[in-house]
């Protein structure tokens, strides 16, 4: 069995507006906080990554799907998926439920660059070896939820 981390993601105040709503730009950031854990769990970190192949990646496109409101106290799981990976970007899915009910979903593309140059870079072997361990986990992981 693969052991990977849920990432559950209780909803406060702060993340919500007068009629205690999720703010459509939180799932942008609970997406993020997601992707870390995953990244975490695997022994990286996106500050690793940096440190040791000099390579960062910025989100180049983002898109929010929005199926039904989160509210104030409630308790969301972030199921993550990597869809698509190259040697140059990554385009990895969020999607966001509470109990059975689909939530949202956050798509990004984070593109791979050089920290000094800004310009684009090749994402190195064992960066794209892990990024396909992760993919073939959080297929196993979706399954079983």
């Amino acid at each position: 069995m693969i052991n990977i981390p849920k990432f559950l993601y209780r909803i406060a105040y702060s993340d919500t507006d007068a009629g205690g709503i999720v703010y459509h730009a939180r799932y942008f950031e609970i997406a993020e906080r997601s992707r870390n854990e995953h990244l975490h769990h695997f022994g990286y970190t996106f500050n690793k990554i940096h440190k040791e192949f000099n390579l960062q990646f910025v989100v180049n496109m983002g898109k929010g799907i929005y199926k039904s409101p989160a509210f104030l106290d409630d308790l969301l799981l972030a199921q993550d998926e990597i869809e698509y990976y190259s040697p140059a970007m990554i385009i990895w899915k969020t999607s966001f439920k509470r109990l059975d009910m689909d939530i949202c979903s956050i798509i990004v593309r984070l593109a791979a660059i050089a920290p000094d140059s800004h310009q684009i870079s090749i994402i190195p072997d064992q960066i794209l070896e892990l990024f396909g361990r992760i993919q073939e986990s959080l297929k196993y992981y979706s399954g079983i939820f």
